[in-house]
């Protein structure tokens, strides 16, 4: 058995538009910034986000260099952890991803717009189902039957 490393799977927004590259070898790769919700807040109680550098290959490569910034993604791929130190401050952690999947999503402002149904009434349509002579029967129930 293969050790994978430590997948992910996460609903993120995009932080920086995906940019494609190619290697030495003559493959294409996007790399792309992505952000998603940490969990943690900070002393103001607010949410910490937690940057994702991001890599990815063959058609996620593809959807990854189309991606803008503000779209949220959904991605899955292996997680990569280092440690870097600034000149002036504490160490900081640096989350990186391989992504096997990248896939735009239609959540948030990227979900397709829905067509406002006509809110006009009919002016023929009757106001009310209810024969005249019908009147409510508590025990029965309401003849509607909504």
């Amino acid at each position: 058995m293969t050790a994978r490393g430590i997948e992910i799977a996460a609903f993120c927004g995009v932080a920086k538009d995906g940019e494609m590259r190619r290697s030495q070898a003559g493959n294409n790769f996007a790399l792309i910034t992505l952000i998603a919700d940490s969990g943690n807040q900070d002393d103001q109680g607010r949410d910490v986000p937690a940057f994702l550098k991001c890599i990815a290959f063959g058609d996620a490569a593809n959807v990854a260099a189309n991606l803008k910034k503000g779209q949220r993604a959904y991605l899955e791929g292996q997680l990569s952890v280092g440690i870097w130190k600034p000149p002036d401050g504490p160490p900081r952690l640096d989350l990186s991803v391989k992504c096997s999947k990248l896939e735009p999503t239609q959540i948030g402002k990227n979900r397709p717009r829905r067509e406002k149904p006509d809110a006009r009434p009919d002016p023929q349509a009757p106001l009310d189902r209810r024969q005249p002579n019908e009147t409510f029967d508590p025990v029965r129930g309401d003849p509607l039957d909504f």
